[in-house]
């Protein structure tokens, strides 16, 4: 249909319609009057509209008969203008806020009654529709601005004339776009972005098109300013703000990268850089560190701490002092494949402990050794005595320390690090990205009669010139966030040697493989590569190795992202790296492998790392008290006094250790970079000098497809192989299983596989072991997590005994180094239960309304911090996503319905049953846990003497008296330094009003909250496993018992 036609179909649907009340008095309050209001052609619109008169079906909206719509929502209909005043098409704002969509177009979906869709696309060009507001024959001026409605509102509230596009999108509408601003013939045009669209890429992109397209229609494009643009939009802002008008580049400056650091990221920044500084006493400005300027003591007892920058020649400057040091010397590295170069710069002065026979050399004080720290357990305390300790990449040796990856040795291997950091005579510790928490770590593991110097080289290296690439869609010109066939097709068409690192081992293994299929040499270092004997020369000598072999392609995995160091000049002809895992710190560290300044480099780095169900915690202190309430509410399930005394001995004395200062801020500062990636990964490579810009690539259909179909041949392949895979004994598998480091291929498949049968005990002896069985596990690695805690939302009282046995098994251990912030299935469980969820999905007539209170109460529970904290937190205002996502966790899904009633549609969901696979790994899951529940009772009969389960539990959140020995383990928490008075104590009787600082939070949170701000009265003073309280009386005859120093901190305000 043509503009002229549409506008007079247009014209017969809103003649049959009405504006309702909340639309019109939205309307209002977005600034229009009465007047304004009635002028347009607001109207209001209901799902499935009738209407008593006849409407040509061609026009989108309408449905087949021409009497009704096809809307699936109601909401207020708001409609595109051409320059002539006819009405070209309509989007609809939806009412309900919780929708995905908050604005649709209008549409009529092909049937079998309807050939083809019915769309707003314009006929002459095919284009979607811009929308003409020019209401003002005397202004010259013609202002751009984001939507349909937001362009109409403004119009009126200032008077002035506007064009409108969908999302700003506008050269998505290229032919549209020039014939509407020529039709004006504006003498400026002025873009008038929303707030916060420099720091939206997306936004700031079709920004960027629509600046390019116009200054080559031949316009100056400006950009209007108004006060406050941080709060309001162009249809928001007072009248009577001051506005100016700007050059666009003085607007957006050159293209300036900024990271999202505006409103609420704001605090969490300042918080990461916080945790990332470093505080030199000795500060230098070296290119290299082998120049002789570095002058340090190297006496026993020293401590050394040198925080320089990427390819300022770190190791070799320490290989070099090393040599004038007689005493045994210790590497530790993350992983054993990096430790390869730095032996081979030390010219065979050190043994690698998994290569050369460690086991038969560790007792030789001769013997020098490179060793990830998964290999200090094979060594004892007293061989660290009097040694030198060389931790390179100290940042990631740390992170590694407290990895889930190192099981059940963890414990193990952080009290050896402990002993060899206290043992040592000298410590080294190098990193580009040192920072303060380490330092202090590493301080408080050595004491304080050793003498510390933290060296901080301010030089920063030949910056690599660094483009950010951003993939668009090639027709409509969005940002394609989370595509990288662009980047891929990109790499492939090089002629000359490129240089490729990526944070995904699957996505190394596809691009390998798209490349051999091209003709290419390619070299590929991970995981599955490294334990190759070609790959420990590539490691030793990158450069000499890639000299030799002459490759089209290098690709490295983080097998290879950290110490590795190729320097080979002139030979790449670019390098890339493509992050989508892992944090920051990983990327930043991957991205300098490569050390040649003069190759360009390009990153496709996703906006948030695919960590699935990563939280987002406001700081590292909210995941101590994470960890801390899920040892509270876990604590519950013992049921023996004692068994709880002990554990919170334990606890109390991992508070009072350097870890618990270390692993929560690790651990925060890790979570924030996967959650914020791309931002933290350029606010990291400007400061350290690098020039950075974006740059755009478009998406290609046919790379993405083949990059599909790469990725699951592979997938298949390893299923097949693991299936086919050799049975291994269980001594093999628990031997590999403890260190998979330098396992081949084939040897992983089997432990797979073996880990498999061991997880799911007698499932190999039924039907369902076939290959579609390990499909299912490789591809949804999920799915065991998933149906396990289904299982126990089914039998709460094995969830109990579950977390009972994993509590009195690391109570064997007699201490705790590190404190799990995950919860338990049986917190999970107790909260599914606690909100319903069980009701809901047990329905009996297996058909749920969206729109049932009982779904409106799960999801308002899950916006709480108590779901948040146990991975259930809503998604956003979106009711069914909620239910969707709590559905996943236990392993079911399920799916939509439409139903009629009385010529009424009504959607419902039914709750799927499980496959035959999914209910028999079920069947095996449910064997496992009888197992353990099993043994667990044969240990309680037997010379272990466990509580009985049965017996009375003692919960310590129950409230209790100071006098009692169960106390509350968050008293611990934080004792940092506090204000404290030299006043004396108050005596009994006195009153106190409590105005705490908020460190005090931290020391207990229960009781912060309930005694804050108060007034009381002392009633006692008592002391508690050594430490000194206070009871206190409230007016209303409450009770609160808190620690004394807040009495002292207080005392001023004593009446």
């Amino acid at each position: 249909m043509t503009d002229s036609e549409r506008h007079i179909e247009h014209t017969k649907l809103i003649d049959q319609l009405s504006l309702n009340f909340e639309d019109n008095n939205d309307l209002k309050r977005r600034g229009l009057t009465d007047e304004q209001i009635k002028k347009e052609p607001f109207r209001s619109v209901k799902q499935w509209q009738k209407l008593k008169e006849y409407v040509n079906p061609n026009l989108a909206g309408v449905n087949v008969s021409g009497k009704g719509s096809t809307n699936f929502h109601d909401g207020l209909l708001c409609f595109t203008k051409n320059p002539k005043g006819e009405i070209t098409g309509y989007q609809i704002r939806v009412t309900d806020k919780g929708s995905n969509s908050r604005y649709v177009w209008a549409t009529s979906k092909a049937n079998d009654n309807r050939g083809i869709d019915a769309t707003v696309h314009l006929k002459e060009t095919g284009e979607l529709p811009l929308t003409c507001e020019f209401i003002n024959p005397e202004d010259k001026d013609l202002k751009l601005c984001e939507g349909i409605l937001k362009p109409k509102v403004a119009a009126y509230r200032h008077n002035q004339n506007y064009l409108g596009a969908s999302g700003g999108n506008f050269t998505a509408s290229p032919e549209t776009f020039a014939s509407y601003v020529n039709a004006f013939s504006p003498e400026r045009i002025i873009l008038c972005p929303d707030k916060g669209s420099l720091n939206n890429p997306q936004v700031l992109n079709n920004w960027r098109k629509t600046r390019d397209f116009l200054v080559n229609l031949g316009y100056d494009v400006y950009v209007e300013i108004w006060e406050n643009a941080d709060n309001y939009d162009v249809d928001e802002y007072p009248e009577g703000s001051l506005t100016k008008i700007v050059s666009y580049t003085e607007w957006d400056t050159d293209y300036k990268i900024t990271a999202d650091i505006s409103s609420g990221n704001n605090e969490k920044f300042n918080e990461w850089l916080s945790q990332k500084g470093f505080t030199p006493n000795i500060t230098i400005n070296q290119q290299y560190l082998t120049n002789p300027l570095l002058e340090l003591p190297w006496k026993d007892g020293d401590t050394y701490f040198i925080k320089s920058g990427l390819g300022t020649a770190k190791t070799t400057w320490l290989i070099d002092r090393l040599k004038c040091l007689s005493q045994r010397k210790f590497a530790l590295g993350k992983i054993n494949n990096l430790l390869f170069q730095f032996i081979a710069k030390t010219d065979g002065d050190f043994c690698h402990y998994q290569e050369h026979d460690g086991r038969l050399l560790r007792k030789d004080v001769h013997t020098n050794f490179a060793l990830c720290i998964n290999s200090l357990i094979h060594f004892d305390p007293e061989d660290f005595d009097d040694s030198i300790i060389i931790i390179d990449e100290v940042m990631s040796v740390l992170k590694q320390l407290y990895s889930p990856f190192l099981g059940s040795r963890r414990n193990a291997v952080i009290r050896l690090f402990e002993e060899a950091i206290r043992r040592a005579a000298i410590v080294f510790c190098l990193d580009g990205t040192l920072a303060n928490n380490a330092v202090e770590f590493i301080k408080e593991l050595r004491g304080k009669d050793k003498k510390y110097y933290s060296v901080l080289n301010e030089h920063k290296s030949n910056p690599f010139n660094i483009t950010i690439l951003q993939t668009t869609d090639t027709n409509s010109g969005k940002i394609l966030m989370n595509e990288m066939s662009g980047v891929f097709k990109r790499i492939l068409s090089h002629d000359k040697p490129v240089f490729v690192t990526a944070t995904s081992q699957k996505n190394c293994e596809t691009l390998d493989r798209m490349a051999t299929g091209k003709g290419k040499k390619v070299i590929r270092l991970d995981s599955t590569t490294s334990p190759d004997e070609c790959m420990k020369r590539f490691l030793s000598n990158p450069s000499e190795y890639i000299e030799l072999e002459k490759p089209d392609l290098v690709i490295i995995s983080p097998s290879g992202g950290e110490g590795l160091d190729i320097s080979i000049k002139g030979y790449f002809e670019a390098g890339y790296h493509i992050g989508n895992f892992l944090d920051a710190d990983a990327n930043f560290q991957m991205i300098a492998r490569l050390r040649d300044p003069s190759v360009p480099r390009y990153l496709w780095v996703s906006h948030k790392s695919f960590i699935v169900d990563n939280k987002d915690t406001e700081s590292w202190r909210d995941i101590m008290l994470d960890s801390f309430h899920n040892l509270r509410d876990d604590l519950g399930t013992l049921s023996c006094d004692d068994a709880v005394k002990a554990y919170q001995e334990m606890v109390v004395d991992y508070i009072e250790s350097p870890h618990s200062r270390l692993e929560p801020k690790l651990n925060w500062i890790s979570e924030f970079e996967t959650n914020h990636l791309r931002d933290c990964l350029i606010l990291m490579l400007q400061k350290a000098g690098h020039k950075v810009k974006f740059g755009e690539i478009n998406n290609c259909k046919e790379t993405k497809q083949e990059i599909k179909e790469t990725k699951e041949a592979i997938i298949q392949e390893e299923i097949t192989e693991i299936f086919n895979s050799e049975d291994i004994p269980d001594t093999v598998g628990k031997r590999w299983e403890n260190n998979s480091q330098g396992l081949t291929k084939e040897q992983r498949c089997q432990l797979k596989k073996w880990k498999y049968k061991r997880i799911l005990p007698g499932i190999a002896d039924t039907q369902h072991w076939n290959i579609l069985l390990i499909e299912m596990l490789v591809k949804k690695p999920q799915i065991l997590s998933a149906l396990t805690l289904g299982h126990f939302l089914n039998n709460p009282d094995k969830a109990r005994l579950n977390t009972e046995q994993r509590l009195l098994k690391l109570l064997e251990k007699e201490d705790i180094v590190y404190l799990d912030s995950k919860p338990s299935y049986y917190q999970k469980v107790n909260f599914l239960r606690e909100i319903r969820f069980v009701e809901l999905i047990t329905k009996d007539s297996g058909l749920i309304n969206p729109d049932d209170e009982l779904i409106n109460f799960i999801h308002q529970e899950c916006k709480k911090p108590k779901a948040r904290r146990l991975g259930f937190s809503s998604s956003g205002n979106d009711k069914v996503k909620t239910i969707n996502k709590l559905l996943k966790a236990i392993g079911l899904s399920w799916e939509r319905k439409q139903l009629r009633d009385k010529g009424d549609v009504l959607t419902r969901y039914q709750v799927l049953p499980l496959s035959d696979l999914e209910q028999a790994l079920t069947d095996a899951i449910e064997r496992r846990i009888n197992e353990r529940i099993t043994e667990a009772t044969k240990q309680v009969n037997g010379e272990n003497e466990y509580p009985d389960f049965a017996s009375e539990r003692v919960d310590i959140d129950e409230p209790t008296e100071p006098t009692e020995s169960v106390t509350d383990v968050s008293d611990y928490f934080y004792k940092e330094e506090s204000k404290t008075s030299v006043t004396a104590t108050p005596p009994t009787g006195s009153k106190i009003e409590l105005s705490l600082p908020i460190d005090f939070y931290f020391k207990n949170s229960l009781v912060f909250d309930r005694v804050n701000g108060k007034s009381w009265e002392i009633v006692e003073y008592v002391q508690i496993h050594g430490n000194h309280y206070v009871d206190l009386k409230g007016k209303s005859g409450d009770k609160a018992t808190i620690p004394l120093d807040w009495i002292l901190y207080c005392c001023d305000c004593i009446q």
